[in-house]
């Protein structure tokens, strides 16, 4: 990743007016801000015209409540075929030009009708599906033509967002709306500009339904292959405070800490698109203080980037305690949220966003893609984003770094595959798990854990016998590396027997954890979901859980180019084959400073680019050139 790719920026409302920053539009106060931002290493904003100022279309009626024709605000005729406003138009221009004399790039979410639990839409269009509405897909259409055509000369703007979190203007009723919603606002804008990528401005997706914690209706048929067919870009808004899996715990603990990184990454590879954190934040200090904010920014910058994210922004540029008006009334969540205070002086978090962009600036790495260990397979019928989290999170606690793919696409090539909670009775298709025993059978390592699934050949797979099977939710124990672990069986318990692998744990004296010869692989298979079981308990990851993972990585562990490795930090290794120059990345998670201690095979460290070779301070890292 080149040094001047990784986006280091926030979203943006000028700061003396939030949501009405266009109607009581203020250029000395949005060139204040700006400055004050660039001069703390911002380079990039996103930005939102709003869609009741910049179209504000307004619906003439006659007999009986008929339409007899559309308006702009004040019966006013509209002065051009889009309906748009041409003195917001022209307060956007004077915007773009304050960016260009700060040189701060700009992102711009043209569809905004939802912002900050409001929604702010054209008259015109109250009470409208505005996925399916003929009425409103031609507005929505007719205000991307006439905005993108108006401003895609400039170059202060990088990319065209869909809009702010889309997926919250209306019910989505089924998959197929939105994915023809997608199609259409992208098409409209690629007609108009084919030279910029299109960002998706979405935060919540799921693979086969709703991503965990999505919101109802609003949300529940947004799929993440559907979005990617017609976006060149994904995102993420990953605030731990609004995911049920990852607010259990406090934001100075790994599960939160690792939650960006992790779905940045998920819908990545899912998607096979670059993807990074456009929104994220602390929700305020009636959640954590500032110290706790800027040390979860600080880290949250390095996995990301050490991790192939390509960016991170928060959320957002200003305060917004002054304002007296809604969305701001509404929700006291919404207005703490700044990198700058009331004031406009820089809070602890705008100060972490200069130290990492100076720093950036100074070391100019390259940092390439890092080295995989192992492919998470998500299947069907289970907690797919829950799974995940958990195997990623228990992965970087052993020392290994995963990668996902979905049961139906073709599987990447690896070594090292795992099926982490599998559920249900459907699980993958039969030629892709016929692909993935070939792989097995011809070297591979496959790791499965039980939540009931129904595994076809199961004996021949694992040489393991499944003798009877209840639904007994019963606690279970097992000790791996002489550390107990706790769990309890998932959907189904199965009462089992070797066929000819070896029994490495057992709970009241019956096997759970074995390991067997598939050909020339290997295969482990535990008989409990404990991937699913720990994304749903408070603190299950300050355990030992991840010892587990220890266990079934430890060929791989043995032979990694630098290995180091606790329960509350995670090292990313960086080669580049053209220039043959090699990275390290650790990142701290935790409170507690860690030492260092390496393991090298076939390589030494040259120098540290960052950070104290002795020691990581919390909630920080180390960069490391290896020769």
């Amino acid at each position: 990743m080149k040094n001047t790719d990784f986006i280091i920026g926030c979203n943006y409302w000028a700061s003396n007016a939030g949501t009405r920053m266009w109607s009581d539009f203020s250029e000395s106060a949005i060139e204040k801000d700006i400055k004050t931002l660039s001069a703390y290493g911002l380079n990039t904003l996103r930005v939102f015209p709003l869609w009741s100022d910049f179209q504000p279309v307004e619906p003439l009626l006659y007999n009986d409540g008929k339409i007899r024709e559309l308006r702009s605000k004040g019966d006013k005729k509209p002065t051009n075929p889009y309906y748009l406003d041409e003195e917001m138009l022209r307060r956007f221009g004077i915007f773009l030009d304050i960016c260009k004399k700060y040189e701060v790039k700009i992102i711009v979410g043209l569809i905004t009708g939802w912002m900050s639990g409001r929604l702010f839409i054209p008259t015109a269009l109250n009470g409208k599906n505005l996925y399916t509405d003929e009425m409103a897909l031609w507005l929505e259409q007719l205000f991307i033509r006439g905005f993108v055509k108006e401003f895609k000369e400039r170059e202060e703007i990088v990319a065209w967002d869909l809009g702010n979190e889309c997926c919250c203007i209306s019910p989505s009723i089924n998959r197929y709306v939105t994915a023809s919603w997608t199609a259409i606002i992208t098409n409209a804008i690629k007609a108009e500009d084919s030279t910029r990528k299109v960002i998706s401005g979405m935060h919540m997706f799921g693979i086969e339904s709703a991503g965990a914690g999505a919101a109802g209706e609003y949300s529940a048929n947004w799929r993440i292959f559907d979005h990617a067919q017609y976006v060149d870009v994904m995102t993420t808004h990953p605030y731990p405070f609004w995911f049920d899996i990852a607010k259990s715990d406090r934001l100075g603990s790994i599960r939160p800490q690792l939650h960006a990184t992790c779905e940045t990454k998920f819908f990545a590879d899912i998607s096979g698109l670059p993807c990074f954190v456009e929104e994220v934040g602390n929700m305020g200090n009636s959640v954590t203080s500032e110290k706790v904010a800027a040390d979860y920014l600080r880290t949250q910058l390095f996995s990301v980037w050490a991790n192939g994210g390509e960016g991170v922004m928060w959320w957002c540029a200003n305060e917004q305690t002054m304002l007296d008006f809604p969305p701001y009334t509404w929700q006291m969540c919404e207005v703490e949220l700044g990198i700058t205070d009331k004031d406009g002086n820089a809070k602890e978090t705008l100060r972490e966003y200069k130290r990492f962009a100076d720093w950036r600036k100074e070391a100019e790495i390259d940092l390439p893609k890092p080295e995989c260990d192992g492919v998470c397979i998500l299947t069907h019928d289970q907690a797919q984003y829950a799974s995940a989290f958990s195997s990623y999170i228990l992965s970087k606690q052993a020392g290994a770094n995963l990668s996902f793919a979905w049961c139906d696409d073709t599987l990447p090539d690896s070594d090292f595959y795992l099926m982490p909670s599998v559920t249900g009775n459907v699980i993958m298709d039969g030629e892709g798990f016929k692909q993935l025993r070939r792989k097995i059978y011809e070297g591979a390592t496959l790791y499965i854990s039980s939540n009931g699934g129904i595994i076809s050949e199961f004996e021949s797979l694992t040489g393991m016998r499944i003798n009877d099977s209840d639904t007994k939710k019963e606690n279970v124990k097992i000790e791996i590396n002489g550390k107990e672990i706790a769990s309890k069986y998932g959907a189904r318990r199965n009462f089992l027997s070797s066929v000819g692998a070896r029994v490495v744990a057992e709970s009241n004296g019956m096997p759970v954890f074995t390991e067997y010869t598939y050909g020339k692989g290997k295969v482990y298979y535990l008989d409990f979901p404990l991937e699913n079981n720990l994304a749903y308990e408070e603190y299950a990851f300050d355990g030992d859980a991840y010892e587990l993972y220890k266990y079934i990585f430890r060929e791989k562990i043995e032979g990694k180019k630098i290995y180091f490795a606790n329960r509350d930090s995670s090292t990313t290794y960086h080669e580049d084959k053209r220039s043959g120059k090699k990275y390290a990345v650790t990142v701290n998670y935790s409170q507690n400073p860690q030492p260092p201690v390496f393991a090298l095979n076939g390589v030494k460290i040259k120098k540290a680019l960052y950070g104290n070779k002795n020691t990581i301070p919390p909630y920080d890292a180390l960069v490391l050139e290896l020769e």
